[in-house]
């Protein structure tokens, strides 16, 4: 082996941000005049972020907007969830997001501080991006639930199941150009987008789907059933263990 060299990308950030905002329509985005409640959950991303987030002219309040290892480690999900919805019912905004520590995954809430099911936002996303003509094929986990495939259906697009991991999702629309797969957590990608899942991307479309049909999550929220996941527990002997 030979000692090699690394070099770092010039002007990464202005790149990436670049590539997020060509892939929305930010005319729309800006006229509606979101306001937010942004948690970056004490990750990196919130270095970068922001930027995608003032483009947008997104008017937003953040929390835990500083890399903190220490203080991850000690993060509940059900605390962040409970104290994102307080923050979004008092300054009235129009939704609140919770961005993993990386900015790959993306969870919501509407304006009453309630979680959108990552069914609703897969709806939103996959009905606006099938009426724009930007997919012909939606893809989601063994995970998701099976309303998915019903409205594949219903808005005429293919569709097809993957395994559960990113590698899985990633691979599918690595292969089938026009397409979006979807996964449990908020995992979402999109073919000629970018090689992993990128949460700015995920929040940015959302908002786009909402601009343009003049929505707001609360009626998306109101009209995703819930979910109910089923589990068992079946032997595995010890040699085909992973």
């Amino acid at each position: 082996s030979e000692i090699g060299d690394l070099e770092l990308l010039a002007h990464a950030t202005e790149r990436w941000k670049a590539g997020v905002l060509a892939l929305l329509d930010t005319d729309a985005i800006r006229e509606f005049g979101f306001k937010a409640v942004l948690d970056y959950s004490y990750g990196v991303v919130a270095s970068t972020f922001p930027h995608v987030a003032a483009s947008l002219h997104l008017e937003a309040l953040a929390l835990r907007s500083f890399p903190s290892t220490k203080r991850l480690i000690n993060l509940h999900h059900e605390h962040q969830l409970a104290e994102l919805a307080t923050l979004v019912r008092g300054a009235k905004a129009h939704l609140g997001a919770i961005v993993d520590p990386g900015g790959e995954r993306l969870l919501l809430t509407d304006a009453r501080g309630r979680m959108l099911p990552v069914a609703g936002l897969a709806e939103l996303l996959a009905t606006h991006l099938a009426q724009r003509g930007t997919i012909r094929r939606l893809v989601a986990s063994a995970a998701m639930p099976s309303s998915l495939a019903r409205l594949a259906q219903r808005l005429g697009i293919d569709f097809a199941w993957c395994g559960l991991g990113r590698a899985d999702l990633a691979s599918a629309v690595a292969s089938s150009p026009n397409t979006l797969a979807i996964g449990h957590g908020g995992l979402v990608f999109l073919s000629g987008c970018t090689s992993s899942s990128d949460a700015a991307v995920t929040l940015g479309l959302a908002l786009e789907a909402l601009a343009r049909a003049d929505l707001d999550l609360v009626s998306v929220v109101d009209a995703t059933p819930t979910e109910i996941t089923l589990t068992e527990e079946v032997p595995v002997p010890f040699a085909l263990r992973g």
